[in-house]
C-alpha cells in the first residue's frame, strides 16, 4: 500500500524461503536431468519430480520427462504393462499430482493443465464426469479463468456433451451478469443446438437476443451482455433483428432517464449509433440523431473520446452534401480521421478535397485515382506518407499543420505545388527545399 513502510522482516523472511526454493529445485532439477540424459525411466523418478513440479510447474522439461517415463511403464514394465489395475493407479496419481499443483500453487499453470489433459485421454468417462465437476466448483470461485474453462471445453468434447446441456450450464452461470466467459462460450454452442434439437439457427439467434435483452433490462451497464448481443447482430440471422433491435434500444435508452449514474447509458447509446451508421440512407433528423448520441457519448465517456471522434467523422464525411460529385468539402467539423475516403461509392470520381481547420493528425494511404487538389490546412498533421498513393495529384496545401520534416525518399512526382507555410519545418529553409526536391521532384522552387 502507498505510503505504508515496509515490513522488512517479513521480506527477509520471503527472501529466505525463495532461496531454499531455489536450492531445492535446482538440486532435484541437477539429479533428474541426468537421468533424462541416462534414459533412466525407472518409477522412482516420478516421486522425485513432484516437489519440483510443485515449485517450478512450467518446466515443460520436467513434465516431458514424465511423460516419457509413463509411456516407457506401460511399453515396458511387465507389471504396467498387463495391468490394468496398476495403469489406473499411475494415471491416478497423475490426477493427484496436478490437483494438487493447480489448487495450491499455480492454478494458471499452462503445463500443469496440459499435462491433465493427457492423462485424462488416458482414463474413461467416470473420470471425465468428475473432472466436469470439478470445473463447475472451479468456476464458482473464478469464473474468468479461462484455464479451466478451455480444460471444460476439452472434457465436454470427450464426453460428447449435448449443447442443451452446456446451454444450461451458461445460463445458470449468467446470474452473475457480468460473466465474459459465460457469454462466450455460448457462441459456439449455438450452430451445433440449432442442428441437434433441429431448431433453425435464425430462432435459436432470436433466443439469444432475447436473453441478452433481460440482462439489459435488469443491468443496462451490463458491457459483457452487450458484448455478446453486437456478435449476435453481425451474424447472417442477426442482422435480421437489426430494426427490432434499434426500437429496442431506443425504448430501453427513454426509460434510462431516472438512473443515477448517466454513465450506465453508454452501451445502449453505442449500439444505437453501430446500428443506424451501418444504414446505407437516413433522413436529416437521424443523422442529426447520430451526431447527437456521439456527442453524448462524448461527455459520459471521455476515455473513449478518439474512438468517438473517429466514429463521428466517418459519419460526416461518409453523408456529406456534395455540391458536386468530383469534389468534398468539409471544414470546421472536428474530423479526426480520413480513412473512408476510401470507402465512398464515389471515390473515383473526386478531384479536389478540402477538409481545412479540423483535426486531422495523419495523411493515411488514400487511394483516389483521380485526386488532383488536396487541402488539409490548420489540422494536427505531422507526417505526410500517405501522400504516395495519389497517381494524379497536383496541389497538396498542408498550412499551419505540425509538419517538421519531410521523409528524404521520393513520395509523389506528380504534385507541382506543395503549401507548408505555418509548419515548423518552414522555417528551415534549406533544409525545406532540399526536402522538397527530394519528395516531391515536380515542384518547381
Amino acid at each position: 500500500m502507498h505510503g505504508v513502510p515496509r515490513n522488512k522482516t517479513i521480506d527477509e523472511k520471503k527472501q529466505q524461503i525463495m532461496k531454499e526454493k531455489v536450492e531445492i529445485f535446482s538440486g532435484l532439477t541437477r539429479k533428474l536431468f541426468k537421468s533424462k540424459q541416462e534414459k533412466d525411466y525407472s518409477f522412482e523418478n516420478l516421486s522425485v519430480m513432484e516437489p519440483a513440479l510443485c515449485i517450478a510447474a512450467e518446466s515443460y522439461t520436467l513434465w516431458n520427462y514424465r511423460k516419457e517415463i509413463i509411456e516407457y511403464l506401460l511399453d515396458h514394465d511387465e507389471n504396467y504393462k498387463n495391468s490394468k489395475e496398476k495403469q489406473k493407479e499411475l494415471f491416478e496419481n497423475e490426477l493427484k499430482l496436478t490437483t494438487t499443483i493447480l489448487s495450491k500453487h499455480h492454478i494458471k499453470s499452462y503445463c500443469t493443465w496440459h499435462h491433465r489433459r493427457w492423462i485424462m485421454k488416458k482414463l474413461d468417462a467416470t473420470h471425465w464426469e468428475n473432472d466436469l465437476k470439478l470445473t463447475s466448483q472451479l468456476l464458482s470461485y473464478d469464473n474468468r479463468n479461462f484455464h479451466c474453462w478451455n480444460y471444460r471445453r476439452f472434457i465436454l468434447n470427450l464426453l460428447q456433451t449435448k449443447p442443451s446441456v452446456e446451454l444450461k450450464f451458461l445460463y445458470d452461470m449468467l446470474d452473475n451478469v457480468q460473466n465474459y466467459s459465460a457469454w462466450h462460450n455460448r457462441s459456439p454452442l449455438l450452430v451445433e443446438y440449432s442442428k441437434s434439437e433441429n431448431i433453425p439457427l435464425s430462432e435459436v439467434i432470436e433466443q439469444e437476443y432475447d436473453l441478452c435483452t433481460n440482462a439489459f433490462y435488469t443491468d443496462p451497464s451490463n458491457q459483457s451482455a452487450w458484448i455478446y448481443h453486437r456478435w449476435l447482430l453481425s451474424t447472417s440471422e442477426g442482422k435480421e433483428l437489426k430494426k427490432r433491435d434499434l426500437e429496442t434500444c431506443t425504448d430501453l435508452l427513454g426509460m434510462m432517464g431516472d438512473l443515477k449514474d448517466p454513465k450506465d447509458e453508454k452501451w445502449c447509446i453505442v449500439t444505437i449509433v453501430l446500428n443506424m451508421i451501418s444504414e446505407d440512407k437516413l433522413s436529416e433528423n437521424e443523422k442529426e440523431s447520430v451526431v447527437g448520441h456521439l456527442k453524448k457519448l462524448l461527455q459520459i465517456d471521455p476515455t473513449h473520446k478518439g474512438y468517438y471522434n473517429d466514429v463521428r467523422s466517418d459519419f460526416l464525411i461518409k453523408h456529406v452534401k456534395q455540391n458536386r460529385e468530383e469534389q468534398v468539402c468539409i471544414q470546421n467539423m472536428g474530423i479526426t480521421r480520413i480513412n473512408i475516403l476510401n470507402d465512398l461509392s464515389l471515390k473515383n470520381q473526386l478531384k479536389e478535397i478540402d477538409l481545412s481547420n479540423n483535426n486531422i493528425s495523419l495523411i493515411p494511404n488514400l487511394k483516389l485515382e483521380n485526386l488532383e487538389t488536396l487541402i488539409l490546412d490548420n489540422n494536427q498533421i505531422q507526417f505526410v506518407e500517405g501522400l504516395s498513393q495519389l497517381k494524379k495529384l497536383k496541389k497538396v496545401s498542408l498550412k499551419n499543420n505540425k509538419i517538421e520534416k519531410l521523409p528524404k525518399k521520393l513520395l509523389n512526382d506528380t504534385i507541382e505545388v506543395v503549401e507548408l507555410e505555418g509548419n515548423p519545418i518552414h522555417d528551415q529553409q534549406n533544409e525545406l527545399l532540399n526536402a522538397v526536391s527530394i519528395s516531391f521532384p515536380s515542384v518547381k522552387l
